[in-house]
């Protein structure tokens, strides 16, 4: 049995369907289009098989939906695949009014605050080694805490980076004030510049300044911007 899915309570209804210990995994043949990160939710939470978003080819204008599903075929779908079944990998979706969530991944608590109010958040997290994850995202705040331990947990590195041919490519590194002075992770997403050239749209991704601690950025970057989400690989230390 298989959803179509147009109703709010999209995570509510995924858990409904998925059923894999009665030979049912989910998939989504039908869904309303206003959000593709429920493809990512419903991939990286439920080990979806398959995701239709309903009359998708009347938005092919939309740069913004395009690249977020770009992204989520070309880069992150053979790390899904690798990462399927594990229990190492969940997916995190904003729905309604929600201002926060909270996931275990392995003998982690990953505490997530939706940042940007009235904009779509959603990402999958993945645990790739004892103390690495990897994150994709967009508009997410991520703090770590030991489940196991009273020790704290820090960031101690962060790449900004993204897979060309499933090989990955550090654009970045972040820390220091980025993260906080080593306490969460900003998944703001990627930027793309909007510009023409001979009457055609040219997007080009650029690196965009990051706001540190609680400072406005004077840009204007935003007036001609595109965003979607961003992929970011951490590494994590504890201390007494």
């Amino acid at each position: 049995m298989s959803p179509d899915i147009y109703l709010p309570n999209f995570k509510e209804v995924c858990s409904m369907y998925s059923r894999p210990t009665k030979k049912n995994p989910l998939f989504i043949p039908e869904c309303e289009r206003t959000n593709p990160g429920k493809a990512y939710y419903a991939f990286a939470e439920y080990d979806a098989l398959g995701f239709g978003p309903f009359g998708i080819e009347s938005l092919i204008s939309d740069d913004a939906y395009a690249l977020s599903y770009m992204l989520l075929k070309d880069e992150l779908l053979p790390v899904i695949e690798k990462y399927q079944g594990t229990g190492k990998m969940r997916g995190i979706l904003k729905e309604g009014n929600e201002d926060t969530m909270s996931v275990m991944v392995g003998q982690y608590r990953c505490f997530v605050e939706f940042m940007e109010k009235g904009k779509n958040a959603y990402g999958i997290i993945i645990q790739t080694g004892e103390e690495e994850f990897m994150v994709a995202g967009i508009n997410l705040k991520v703090s770590f805490f030991s489940s196991l331990s009273s020790q704290n947990v820090y960031i101690g590195q962060v790449q900004e980076g993204g897979y060309n041919n499933q090989k990955w490519n550090t654009y970045r590194y972040l820390n220091g004030d980025e993260t906080w002075h080593n306490s969460f992770l900003f998944v703001r997403g990627r930027s793309y510049a909007v510009g023409y050239k001979e009457n055609r749209k040219v997007l080009k991704q650029v690196l965009a300044p990051i706001a540190v601690l609680n400072q406005d950025l004077e840009t204007n970057l935003k007036q001609q911007q595109v965003d979607c989400p961003g992929i970011y690989k951490i590494g994590l230390y504890k201390l007494n």
